[in-house]
């Protein structure tokens, strides 16, 4: 039997709204987060710096008519 944690209930949910795509920098305890996003068929884009995530969720997200997910 698969685990299942955090990061692939928050991506089970994202993924309900309609949300096919996550940004942030890929470090510390986010990777939970990512790890998960990409379990449930979610891409993750990585990214250096937290502003420049926020500007590609942004965009993504206005091109979408959806949320876009930044996670930092």
């Amino acid at each position: 039997m698969a685990q299942v944690n955090g990061g692939v209930l928050a991506a089970r949910q994202l993924k309900q709204c309609g949300i096919d795509t996550l940004f942030g920098v890929v470090a510390g305890p986010m990777i939970e987060l990512f790890s998960g996003g990409q379990s449930e068929g979610l891409k993750v884009v990585g990214c250096r710096h937290e502003m420049n995530g926020s500007f590609m969720a942004s965009a993504w997200g206005w091109q979408k008519k959806l949320p876009g997910v930044f996670v930092a």
